[in-house]
């Protein structure tokens, strides 16, 4: 491509905008040291399961990319997401460290519908049932059906792993016939339409 002399800027974002597309970029925004940044889908687990044990210290703001690297690093990335990290710090050196003013008369940018009064409800994800007899019932039968299972995560289904398949099934989620590897004709009958 010929580089034109006279570039419109269509942008709107700042330094600080433009940063978001990085891991720890969300962070750097609030201006503040209290925080975790990490990325990569295995690191996030992990940092999850380190706040649902508590072994977390308090922090103001938690940060979790899935993309290793931020979107920068994403699956829609068409650069190497190295030459797309490194042409985003080239691209904000030149910004303003922010293209959004503060509107006369008002003490924040923030729109009042992005601010929230009641602190959401924590759900855990990882429990099967209430009742703990009940909990390992499911385990076994998650275990029983994933050994039916053609075990080999081709996502197929929906579900990410095989595992995560036999899960949603046993709390009846979904139809044990969503596999379209295993047999169809061994679980006719079996689901609830």
């Amino acid at each position: 491509m010929h580089k034109n002399e006279s570039v419109e800027h269509l942008s709107e974002s700042g330094m600080i905008g433009l940063g978001w597309a990085r891991s720890g970029g969300e962070a750097t925004a609030i201006f503040n040291s209290d925080y975790l940044a990490a990325d990569g889908i295995d690191n996030v687990i992990h940092v999850l399961d380190q706040i649902e044990n508590g072994n977390i210290p308090p922090l103001d703001f938690i940060e979790l990319n899935a993309c290793t690297g931020g979107c920068v690093g994403g699956v829609l990335t068409i650069q190497n997401p190295f030459i797309a990290k490194a042409r985003l710090q080239t691209l904000r050196k030149y910004l303003p460290v922010s293209r959004n003013p503060i509107p006369k008369g008002e003490s924040s940018y923030i729109p009042e519908l992005y601010l929230f009064d009641e602190i959401p409800e924590y759900a855990p994800i990882t429990r099967l049932s209430d009742s703990i007899a009940e909990s390992m019932r499911m385990m076994a039968d998650i275990q029983t059906l994933k050994s039916e299972l053609p075990g080999i995560d081709c996502g197929a289904c929906g579900s990410p792993t095989c595992r995560a398949f036999a899960e949603d099934v046993v709390k009846k989620l979904i139809c044990v016939d969503n596999c379209p590897i295993k047999d169809r004709h061994e679980n006719e009958g079996e689901c609830e339409k």
